[in-house]
């Protein structure tokens, strides 16, 4: 049996609130195992920017205690991969980014560690040796590489990542040019699709910010293309991520749901403040989605079994 864990990359977005939240928010309500309820992951995009606590991390744990099925994808910090970024901040320690990871895995709750390279960063020797560096940080815990420029669609690459054990990640972005098209690629025993949207006007355009480059909701034709890819991928490995980082307005947890609902025929449970910001989701809700029992914090009954 092929398992299929979906979500989204981060659950703390503003402009979530009356979409994939609802609003006003009860005084008690919690995001984290809210989004448990209609996902299988999350791709945690904090440690991209400041590793947490690891309090936090285990605040992280019990709150999801409920929802056995659920995994946590952790993203690299910027340090690591992207030292442009945070210009003059030191390089995150290894050790704290394993002793973080590390308790995820642990607890039977990390899917992977995401190691995210920018589209500047192109196929060199200087770059592998780079992301061997970081792969060997990582070890034994299982990581993820995202590449996104075409160079490294021209050698070994693959091959390269295979031998090292990690997953390739399979990108979908806007079909500018030297960017990589979506593959499906798999590891030894995985696959790993992160849906970044296809907002080609804002991709690379120096004004735009975070929200407006993702600012983009996939179109029925676009997912069913997708999810070949993914049942390609699943024909050769028992696991499958799916990340979808489009994720302005809700949009992430929309295509998310429709990508579930497509990829296991199923209808799925939809939240009710979601349902009222995109009403063509009814076609695949539920009916407790429909008469508001959404908010049931218990899991869905099925699990998420491909094929």
């Amino acid at each position: 049996m092929k398992s299929l864990l979906i979500g989204t990359a981060g659950w703390s977005y503003p402009d979530w609130a009356g979409a994939v939240y609802p609003s006003p928010k009860r005084r008690d309500f919690d995001p984290l195992p809210y989004l448990a309820r209609h996902f299988d992951l999350v791709e945690i995009n904090a440690s991209f920017y400041r590793l947490p606590p690891l309090r936090v991390v285990e605040s992280w744990l019990r709150r999801v205690d409920g929802f056995p099925r659920f995994r946590f994808l952790f993203k690299a910090p910027r340090s690591w991969t992207h030292p442009g970024l945070g210009a003059g901040e030191p390089e995150a320690p290894a050790a704290a980014v394993a002793e973080l990871a590390g308790r995820l895995h642990d607890a039977g709750r990390l899917g992977a560690v995401l190691l995210q390279f920018p589209w500047s960063f192109r196929d060199a020797p200087a770059s592998r040796a780079r992301v061997d560096a970081l792969l060997r940080r990582l070890e034994p815990l299982p990581a993820a590489v995202e590449v996104r420029h075409a160079s490294f669609a021209r050698g070994d690459w693959l091959h390269w990542l295979g031998e090292r054990g990690a997953l390739p990640v399979n990108v979908d972005q806007p079909a500018l040019r030297d960017c990589l098209p979506l593959e499906s690629a798999t590891g030894p025993d995985a696959a790993y699709f992160r849906l970044h949207g296809r907002n080609a006007a804002a991709w690379f355009a120096a004004s735009a910010g975070r929200d407006q480059r993702y600012d983009y909701l996939y179109a029925a034709a676009e997912l069913d293309a997708i999810a070949a890819r993914v049942r390609s991928a699943a024909e050769r490995v028992a696991t499958l991520f799916v990340v979808t980082n489009n994720h302005y307005g809700g949009q992430a947890a929309v295509n998310a749901l429709e990508l579930r609902a497509k990829l296991l025929e199923e209808r799925v449970r939809v939240p009710r403040s979601l349902l009222a910001r995109y009403p063509q989701l009814a076609e695949i809700a539920t009916p407790d989605s429909e008469d508001g029992v959404d908010d049931d914090p218990t899991p869905p009954t099925r699990q998420g079994e491909l094929f």
